[in-house]
């Protein structure tokens, strides 16, 4: 996905480098929000298997997204560090009773964002991140409706536990510093933050449309 595309033109308001972001991505943010795929895996985690399904879909998108990210030639900064979401959504599924072997056959998104500069990573950074406070709300329904079932299978809804909250303030104030008054870079996170959206919405389509049409042979 060429993630250097720029963003769609369109009048900014005053505020904060990440506000801006914010705005620039209104519109790809709504849409993924907007569409069947998501509310059909959101409304499933009341499953256990859907839940094993629904794991197993973010284990793919983050598999592929986490290598890309690793690509940056670019010195990492310290608040883009932390858990690997891979890692913790294979403990997931290992909790749930997936094998080894099964979570290896995986498919594994390749449809990404471009990550050739620190711009670009900082824009996906900023989806990924603004994802980790919807992810505690999720870990608590799946945790209320599956029980012990999934007492040790949300260690990525929870990716950051009770720093989550303070983890996302900290990476946005970063992203302000770094940029601010740069709109070479405000360009480049812009699109890639795009790119990461309809990246992840197409990802989560494809997974909904195969498995609505097993469904229907079944």
């Amino acid at each position: 996905m060429d993630a250097m595309t720029q963003p769609s033109r369109q009048p900014l308001s005053e505020g904060s480098p990440s506000d801006l972001l914010k705005e620039l991505t209104r519109q790809a943010h709504a849409e993924m929000e907007a569409q069947p795929a998501l509310a059909w895996f959101h409304a499933s985690l009341a499953d256990r298997p859907a839940y094993i399904h629904y794991l197993g879909t973010m284990h793919g998108f983050y598999a592929g997204l986490e290598v890309r990210l690793a690509t940056c030639p670019e010195p990492l900064p310290e608040v883009l560090g932390g858990p690997s979401r891979t890692q913790a959504l294979a403990r997931d599924l290992a909790s749930l009773g997936m094998p080894a072997a099964h979570l290896a056959e995986l498919p594994r998104c390749t449809d990404l964002p471009e990550c050739r500069s620190g711009a670009q990573r900082a824009g996906i950074a900023y989806v990924i991140n603004g994802s980790t406070l919807g992810g505690l709300v999720l870990a608590a329904r799946v945790e209320q409706q599956l029980g012990t079932a999934a007492s040790d299978a949300t260690r990525f809804l929870r990716l950051h536990g009770t720093e989550t909250k303070a983890r996302w303030l900290a990476f946005r104030s970063w992203l302000d510093g770094y940029l601010d008054q740069r709109p070479d870079r405000m360009a480049q996170a812009g699109a890639a933050a795009m790119d990461t959206f309809h990246s992840l919405a197409a990802w989560l389509e494809m997974h909904y449309q195969n498995t609505a049409a097993m469904d229907q042979a079944s």
